[in-house]
């Protein structure tokens, strides 16, 4: 009963949060298709070994936990590719001849580079990912990458050409070369602050047991979650760097921490990783409901 009791929790959150009243109808879609996509996400590619909705779970939990980030569309869209482009490249396991699944991972991270450019920085990044965690590296698949991320740039370009105007285009590259002052975090707020602080010390606690207790787990699953923790150290390092895109990265960072956190909390059974289990289910409900309270008097 865990997921559908976590649901009703999700959806209470978005109803308390104003849902009707601002008309997030867009967003709630995106949240209710980022939950599918994670669960998929979780049975597709057995990211924990015995049947458990922890992934889930822990993604609704931390979403909720960040309810200031539930009016932004484009955080919505973002997550949804990301997840997407997951379930997408952990298809391409050993598999050089991936050309197909390989252009439409990538064909998510074009799509995200459309409302948030600067995931273009983690390209080579994911080509290591793609190297040496999916070894399906080949001239092939590399080229259905650059392909992936171009695909939605051509019918951009398209539309602009019909539109006679390419400012936009122009606008949207030279935002790459926009830098504000590293670790300077006081334009964050309160709320992005706890939330930060919260996700970096789950995805370290997770982290920590997952290299633990990783020897249960095959050796596809192992190279999976070393992804989720390099992109969420990434994350993290792009954020203490460049911390005006809080936002998105904190939701890249949160579909990252979901999966260690889920595997945590699925696969502990000592006496202190049970009351760590606690604590981190009670830090989170009262960070939600602080960010709750936050959100009623802004």
């Amino acid at each position: 009963m865990a997921l559908p009791v976590m649901s009703c929790y999700g959806v209470m959150m978005w109803l308390l949060c104003g849902m009707l009243g601002h008309g997030w109808w867009l967003q709630f879609a995106c949240f209710v298709l980022t939950c599918y996509l994670m669960a998929q996400l979780n049975n597709v590619h057995a990211l924990i070994r015995i049947y458990s909705r922890m992934v889930s779970c822990s993604f609704i939990a931390l979403m909720c936990s960040a309810n200031f980030l539930f009016p932004s569309l484009e955080g919505g869209v973002v997550q949804v590719c990301a997840i997407t482009f997951f379930l997408m490249l952990f298809m391409t396991y050993q598999d050089r001849h991936a050309t197909g699944k390989m252009y439409y991972a990538f064909v998510c991270i074009g799509l995200i580079s459309l409302v948030f450019p600067h995931i273009l920085f983690l390209l080579p990044l994911l080509w290591v990912f793609v190297a040496v965690n999916m070894l399906s590296l080949s001239l092939r698949t590399w080229t259905a990458t650059v392909f992936g991320v171009l695909t939605p740039y051509w019918f951009w370009t398209a539309w602009l050409l019909y539109q006679h105007d390419l400012s936009p285009l122009i606008t949207h590259f030279s935002s790459l070369l926009e830098f504000s002052e590293p670790f300077n975090l006081s334009g964050m707020g309160p709320s992005r602050k706890l939330y930060f602080v919260l996700l970096v010390i789950l995805a370290i606690i997770g982290a920590v047991h997952f290299f633990n207790r990783s020897s249960g787990d095959k050796i596809r699953i192992r190279l999976i979650y070393a992804i989720f923790i390099w992109l969420d150290l990434f994350s993290l390092l792009f954020l203490l760097l460049q911390p005006q895109h809080c936002d998105m990265l904190l939701r890249l960072m949160t579909v990252c921490t979901a999966p260690i956190v889920g595997h945590f909390l699925a696969l502990t059974h000592g006496r202190l990783t049970n009351v760590i289990s606690m604590v981190m289910a009670g830090t989170t409900l009262m960070l939600t409901l602080f960010n709750l309270v936050f959100l009623w008097l802004r």
